[in-house]
């Protein structure tokens, strides 16, 4: 579980490190929002 959010954090962290901030900041909102949904 945890070398899975481990994994999943990087990955995101690693697309977002070559967008822009503004649609870094769009993707980053977006997947915080699917957690938020689930809950």
């Amino acid at each position: 579980d945890t070398v899975v959010r481990w994994c999943a954090a990087k990955g995101i962290g690693r697309i977002t490190a070559r967008l822009t901030r503004s649609h870094a900041e769009t993707v980053l909102s977006s997947v915080l929002e699917l957690f938020s949904v689930g809950q």
